[in-house]
């Protein structure tokens, strides 16, 4: 028995994590509200000055553009710490780019705080927290190279960095890994800038497994494999000999190695073809070949031909925005970015752009070092969440043609989903003022021919509910003439809705929601909005919001649960719970629950949770409460919701 109830409040735990994000599928289309006059002052006194300018930073850094179009997205909070990575790109780019480092000792303290006592550095919940070791330790002691300062435990690191050496006198990246020319390139650099007289025999160890591995490289390479771009990892495995060679003399048998980088880097199609790739661009192998001059050695390379081919075929190539920062989970193109700045350097030109990519980079800049920069996808409903917090906080920095662009796109995609044409709407209407134009009209249109192919064989009474939903949604919004073929498919679903779930305790904001939503088009009370009622008032939380669910069953079936019996969840109330309450209470005043006491605390829950860049889905007491059962971040959705619910109280 004691087995049976623990299974059973276990599966209600999980039960609350699956309603919750159910909730933030659901309610994050709230309808427009009236905004009275004189609360936008009311809003910001509540809110905070110094919160609405993080909210414009957490705009700003969700802000994403391609050449047509641009969009918002949702950058995730578990990603609010500095990435070693990023952060050491970033302080070479604006080293290259002749600009300063704002706060270099908090970068430094920052670094100092994550090496461990053996030496290693830690980066939680980051990226870079999952890379080679040796990688990890070349971005933070770079860092201190960069910032002219030194680790905390030098010889600690200079452990780390030998323990990786092989007895070949190559290293690897990682412990018992394979040497690696790359490996033992990074490894020589840290030891040079950490210079202790004990590094001697392992650097000269070094030199002699590189010159080994480039001997076998050039025996082993046919005529038709010295075309190919693996012979540019030649290149770096030469300069790095030179480097660590006194005198940094070029062995006679190594000269071909430069001479097959001249013969590459000159051929136009090598440099359209490479001209963004990391590591392997004409910018990084004209750079290596500027780099080796430097050292004394004679390349035979008039530094005049360089620059000719990176004025002319290579700076006419790079779009407006200096180049696109959002590639990857850890961004590839700031390899590249700096490779270009750097050979403008070389060559002793401007590079095009500069300013911006060094506003686009500091950008995410926070305490202690940068972000890790996310590739944020395309997303409407972000957009649009985005938009409204936006339009509250009175920000507006961002291209309007773009991200109009990119709305009207699904406002005229006719096989786009109800839920993504209306916060297309919400969203136009946002850029837009609520004229009858010839889009809004051919809009209006569609949408009434979409809602009247639903497929009638649609067994998922979710996927009907949500369907009908959203149409209620975007035919209150429009003041949409239903027809009536319409009205009578709401009436079915609606009274086999009603057969289902007549004789259940269950009380589920989700499903209340929707119900009311399709009676509105149904034009009828299939459900008693006095029975309605009675289900709302059982979703208040007595902490001051709605929850997601009153006695949710231990199961989705409700045979089962009628067996197993009900458990009752915490009493957390929702973020989006609260608003869907809000909406059924505007759609249907005479559902109205709130009197003037619970409208006072829910107002005080609903600051409750507000965080630094948002607002979460529950309170901070709530979230430490139930650490295992809640762990949602702050939204777009959910600090949009949060905001109409003040509205609403505002306006009530």
């Amino acid at each position: 028995m004691e087995l049976l109830k623990r299974k059973k409040f276990t599966i209600g735990f999980i039960a609350i994590i699956v309603i919750v994000f159910m909730l933030a599928l659901h309610f994050y289309h709230p309808y427009s509200m009236p905004v009275p006059q004189g609360t936008t002052e009311n809003l910001h006194t509540l809110l905070g000055e110094q919160w609405i300018q993080n909210t414009a930073w957490f705009l700003e850094i969700n802000y994403v553009e391609d050449e047509d179009t641009a969009w918002f997205g949702q950058f995730p909070k578990h990603n609010f710490q500095p990435n070693l990575y990023t952060t050491h790109q970033a302080i070479l780019l604006l080293q290259n780019a002749g600009k300063s480092v704002d706060d270099a000792q908090g970068i430094i303290r920052w670094v100092n705080s994550i090496q461990q006592s053996d030496g290693t550095f830690d980066c939680p919940a980051d990226v870079a927290d999952h890379a080679p070791l040796m990688l990890e330790t070349y971005w933070a002691v770079m860092i201190f190279k960069y910032l002219e300062d030194s680790p905390k435990y030098v010889d600690k690191i200079i452990d780390i960095v030998l323990s990786l050496q092989k007895e070949n006198g190559g290293f690897s990246l990682y412990p018992g890994g394979d040497t690696d020319y790359q490996a033992t390139a990074l490894a020589s650099e840290m030891l040079l800038f950490l210079g202790q007289d004990k590094l001697e025999k392992p650097l000269r160890d070094a030199v002699d497994f590189l010159k080994q591995r480039l001997d076998i490289r050039l025996q082993q390479r046919t005529k038709a494999q010295a075309e190919k771009i693996e012979k540019l990892k030649d290149l770096l495995i030469l300069r790095t000999i030179l480097e660590l060679t006194p005198n940094h003399v070029l062995p006679e048998q190594f000269a071909p190695v430069i001479v097959r980088a001249k013969t590459l880097i000159q051929k136009e199609d090598f440099i359209q073809e490479t001209l963004f790739w990391p590591g392997f661009s004409f910018a990084h192998i004209a750079n290596q070949l500027c780099d080796i001059a430097l050292l004394g050695v004679d390349t035979g390379f008039d530094l005049d031909t360089i620059k000719n081919l990176t004025v002319n075929k290579v700076f006419p190539n790079v779009p407006e925005e200096g180049l696109h920062l959002f590639q990857g989970i850890i961004d590839p193109n700031l390899l590249t970015i700096n490779d270009l700045i750097e050979l403008a350097n070389n060559v002793g030109e401007p590079y095009p752009h500069v300013e911006e990519i060094v506003h686009k980079v500091n950008r995410y800049r926070i305490e202690g070092g940068w972000l890790t920069f996310i590739g944020l996808g395309p997303s409407i409903s972000s957009t649009y969440a985005a938009l409204y917090v936006a339009g509250e906080i009175g920000y507006n920095q961002f291209d309007h043609e773009k991200v109009e662009g990119f709305v009207v796109s699904f406002i005229k995609n006719n096989n786009a989903s109800f839920q993504e044409r209306y916060h297309a709407l919400m969203s136009f209407r946002l850029l837009e003022n609520r004229s009858g134009s010839e889009l809004i009209r051919n809009f209006e249109k569609s949408i009434i021919n979409q809602a009247l192919q639903i497929n009638d064989n649609l067994t998922c009474k979710s996927q009907l509910l949500e369907y009908f939903a959203y149409l209620a949604m975007i035919s209150k919004e429009m003041n949409l003439e239903i027809p009536d073929p319409l009205r009578d498919k709401a009436k079915e679903l609606l009274k086999s809705l009603r057969m289902k779930w007549k004789n259940t305790p269950v009380a589920r904001m989700d499903f209340l929601h929707d119900v009311v939503l399709i009676q509105y088009i149904a034009g009828e009370e299939i459900f008693p909005l006095s029975e309605l009622r009675e289900k709302l008032k059982a979703l208040w939380s007595s902490q001051g919001g709605f929850k997601a669910a009153a006695n949710f069953p231990a199961v989705t079936s409700i045979d089962a649960a009628a067996e197993l019996g009900n458990i009752t969840i915490p009493d957390i109330p929702l973020i989006h719970s609260t608003y869907a309450a809000i909406q059924i209470m505007n759609l249907f005043p005479s559902m109205n629950i709130l009197a003037g006491e619970k409208a006072i605390q829910m107002t005080e829950y609903i600051l409750q949770t507000k965080s630094r860049y948002g607002f979460d889905e529950v309170s901070a007491a709530m979230r430490d409460k139930h650490e295992k059962a809640i762990s949602l971040e702050p939204t777009w959705k959910s600090t949009m919701a949060a905001l109409k619910i003040l509205r609403f109280i505002s306006n009530t």
